[in-house]
């Protein structure tokens, strides 16, 4: 994610929070979705969107508008699509980096859609 000034710049930027977001072990084709805050300490009007993403990965909304001193709520998006390792950081602007862990696994179980049994007589 980055930040885009609208009007002005400063430094201080966006601040997030929790810096670590925890998917844990998501089975490839399952949607987990964690809650994050995001603020503006800056003195200017900020946008925060998502520049890059690691594949499997969404921002929910994909962005945002913050005047000076506004908070929001925004959501990460974990859907594997193949087993995969996601450890790494989204960066916010200046503000330390939101780091992401988690990891795209097999099911533990596949189920086909049809299952037949043939002709199953009366017992």
């Amino acid at each position: 994610m980055s930040v885009e000034r609208l009007w002005g710049a400063d430094d201080a930027g966006i601040v997030a929070s929790p810096e670590v977001i925890e998917f844990g072990k998501v089975a490839v084709g399952d949607t987990v979705t964690r809650e994050f805050a995001v603020r503006n300490e800056s003195r200017s009007r900020a946008r925060v969107y998502a520049a890059s993403h690691p594949d499997g990965l969404e921002l929910v909304p994909p962005f945002v508008e913050l005047e000076r001193g506004d908070r929001a709520r925004l959501q990460l998006v974990f859907s594997p699509t193949r087993p995969m390792d996601l450890s790494g950081s989204i960066l916010l602007g200046d503000a330390p980096p939101l780091h992401v862990e988690g990891l795209g696994v097999d099911p533990a179980i596949e189920v086909t859609e049809r299952v037949d049994f043939g002709v199953v007589g009366p017992r």
